[in-house]
């Protein structure tokens, strides 16, 4: 290709890009945003302030997945704690891979043709909606580079194409485990190349995949090749074969089932029907190429791309067809590329049958018809539907819901200037619980504290602010809102000066409640805590005034490092049939460590060290 044609292809190729961008950047607040987008924030974040993963935690139902993806998010993270600016920077990645796909299929194609096909996948919804996602799946844009390399070495002889098409591969590797579907295909690329350019360029080439398997092998090979075990469907029940891949592949090129998935109305005006459409279109443009010049294709370049890229596309979606672990809808989104650059095979086979003129005009006609689906369903609509409720849709959670209540936090805690902010949620586990990951990456910045709103509640010193996630909040009974989501400014706690007792950390019981079928407890935690705080769980043990058990609770703990100087901690204990007791109860209320479950002394008043404080509410 001269300077000149070169400089042709790229301006367009920028043009596709930047169209790309529209959809993928455009409302961001309304992207599906659920427990494995939220921990992978939280866990990029976790990278962005030094720590360390090789493979990415809770990444997926089927394997533990490398940890690229979590890598490449940790790139704006080290820059912004902002969700939207991490899902923008994938996005954008995403829509350079529509400009470089443009640029690599013109050096082939027609320009119609190869234009065409860039733009169906810039503006394809399914491209669109895997691109808005921030979780660890497959990224396109290591297709688009696979696609770029298999067009420089078989369009042009140059060994750089090699080296990019491993890389390629070996980057989709590194970031999500569907890419072993790849390897068949890579297998029949490298034959090609081997031929092409002898034994030396040809390992130089492939180091970077026999790298990338080497060291997730031998990370898998820890656990008896759970993961690979896994994916290729060892040990799992027969009966299982389903053509869902094949499904997954055409619905992923059309847009079927992306109302119900997205969010969406069930009928959106003009949403496109490509996916037969684009099969149509590759398979009469490879049954064209390969009659009309037999078996001189192993000669012609544009007809080896299109059997390559053809076994490419097969080769993650046929493999997927066993019986094994049920197949997810993302593990056959890595042939997104593949299937779209066959498709600017088909569009060249039309643009020879119907003239290059009819051929601009149709490519025009759709890329409208796209543009007037984004602007007048997917962008719209779904905000309407976020300011409903916080799951408007099956298996579709907007951001914005999540993301309001933390702009409300924020807003709480600029009132009164100081203070802090505490997330009442299920587990106080940021790794395990969706709305602890979802919150504590919202408002990373805050360094907010998690608590188990169903068993006790954190009151910060000074002014603090309250985020209740979803869920029942029993331990905030009384003192605000029970149930979230919401972010309110947390009520004080009144704390009465006598000490019931202290504990050998220096927390110290101030009181004990009878509240209906509950007994709660006011915990106040010193001004200075020891600097090495026992992790303990706390227990309370109800008796009558006839020595009978009511019943007793073990409640969760707190972290030693969520305390902090001038805390009060709420705990809500239900006891079965207290409401219906009469009185003279006595009440036991201690702690043991956790997990060796030694109890941890209590000194009373008087200086005597007991198990527990024992009181009458």
């Amino acid at each position: 290709m001269s300077v000149s044609a070169r400089a042709r292809a790229f301006f367009p190729a920028v043009l596709i890009g930047l169209v790309a961008l529209l959809p993928r950047l455009a409302r961001l607040d309304l992207i599906d945003y659920r427990y494995d987008e939220a921990v992978a924030v939280r866990f990029a974040l976790d990278i962005a302030g030094g720590a360390w993963y090789w493979l990415a935690p809770h990444s997926g139902s089927v394997a533990t997945h490398p940890g690229l993806a979590l890598w490449l998010m940790a790139i704006p993270a080290a820059l912004s704690h902002d969700v939207l600016v991490i899902a923008g920077f994938r996005a954008a990645l995403d829509a350079l891979a529509a400009g470089v796909l443009a640029w690599a299929l013109q050096r082939l194609l027609p320009r119609p043709a190869a234009l065409g096909a860039a733009l169906l996948y810039a503006l394809g919804p399914w491209v669109v909606y895997f691109a808005r996602k921030v979780w660890v799946a497959p990224i396109n844009a290591w297709g688009v580079l696979i696609v770029l390399g298999i067009v420089l070495l078989l369009a042009e002889r140059r060994s750089v194409g090699w080296v990019l098409a491993s890389l390629g591969v070996a980057l989709s590797l590194a970031t999500h485990l569907s890419a072993l579907y790849l390897l068949p295909a890579y297998a029949v690329l490298a034959v090609v190349a081997l031929r092409r350019l002898g034994l030396g360029r040809f390992a130089l080439g492939a180091l970077p995949v026999l790298l990338v398997s080497v060291a997730y092998g031998a990370l898998d090979g820890q656990t008896g090749y759970t993961n690979l075990r896994a994916l290729a469907g060892a040990g799992t029940a027969a009966g299982t074969f389903s053509l869902a891949p094949v499904d997954f592949a055409l619905w992923q090129m059309e847009g079927r089932l992306l109302p119900e998935v997205a969010g969406l109305p069930a009928a959106v005006p003009l949403l496109p029907q490509l996916g037969l459409g684009a099969v149509l279109l590759f398979g009469l443009g490879l049954l064209r190429i390969v009659s009309r010049r037999g078996r001189a294709w192993r000669d012609d370049a544009l007809a080896q791309m299109a059997l390559i890229l053809a076994v490419f596309w097969a080769s993650l979606v046929v493999t997927q067809v066993r019986a094994g672990s049920a197949v997810q809808p993302h593990y056959v989104q890595a042939a997104q590329p593949f299937a779209f650059a066959l498709m600017g095979v088909g569009l060249a086979w039309l643009a020879e049958r119907v003239g290059v003129r009819r051929a601009r005009i149709a490519i025009v006609a759709v890329v409208a018809l796209l543009l007037i689906f984004f602007s007048s369903g997917l962008l719209r609509v779904n905000e309407a539907a976020a300011a409903r409720a916080l799951q408007p849709a099956a298996g579709y959670r907007p951001l914005l819901p999540v993301l309001e209540i933390a702009r409300q936090a924020r807003a709480l805690l600029r009132e009164c200037g100081q203070g802090g902010i505490a997330v009442g949620v299920q587990h106080a586990e940021a790794s395990i619980d969706e709305g602890a990951a979802t919150y504590s990456a919202l408002l990373e910045d805050l360094h907010p504290r998690l608590f188990p709103a169903g068993e006790v509640a954190l009151r910060p010193m000074g002014c603090a602010t309250w985020v209740i996630a979803e869920g029942p909040a029993p331990a905030l009974a009384g003192l605000g809102p029970t149930r979230g989501p919401a972010a309110v400014a947390a009520p004080a706690m009144d704390l009465p000066a006598t000490v019931l007792g202290t504990w050998e950390d220096g927390l110290e019981l101030r009181a004990v409640r009878r509240e209906g079928g509950a007994i709660t407890a006011l915990v106040a935690v010193p001004a200075t805590p020891p600097a090495t705080a026992p992790d303990a769980h706390w227990f309370v043990r109800v008796v009558a005034a006839d020595g009978a058990p009511l019943g007793s609770v073990d409640l969760g703990a707190l972290p030693p490092a969520a305390l902090r100087s001038g805390d009060v901690l709420r705990l809500w204990a239900p006891i079965p049939g207290l409401a219906q007791s009469g009185g003279g109860l006595r009440v036991a209320i201690g702690r043991y460590r956790y997990p060796s479950q030694e109890g941890l002394g209590v000194r009373l008043p008087d200086g005597t060290w007991v198990a527990a404080v024992e009181v009458n509410p």
